[in-house]
């Protein structure tokens, strides 16, 4: 009788261990399916420095222009696109 229950409290354990991944993955495709796109263009896009930092940039001019503050971590791709008039360019 004790080896069942010994038994019976590690597959509980592992069943924990098991509800926490999958609620975890839950909220990874959660997140997934919320990405968007957002394309900024414009006189406020200032030229590519040789440092930037992009993402801070971009947080920084949606904030400015939208009044929403965009946590830098919620940027997972960000690029710069090369005009042909050399507006803008670059990638990070």
């Amino acid at each position: 009788m004790e080896t069942q229950v010994k038994e019976l409290m590690k597959w509980k354990n592992e069943m924990s261990e098991w509800k926490t991944d999958v609620q975890r993955d839950i909220v990874d495709l959660s997140r997934q399916s919320h990405k968007e796109c957002l394309i900024i263009s414009g006189p406020a896009i200032s030229r590519p420095e040789k440092n930037e930092n992009a993402t801070e940039m971009f947080c920084g001019l949606i904030e400015k222009k939208f009044g929403i503050n965009v946590p830098k971590s919620d940027v997972s791709n960000l690029g710069r696109i090369l005009k042909q008039n050399g507006n803008s360019s670059g990638k990070e």
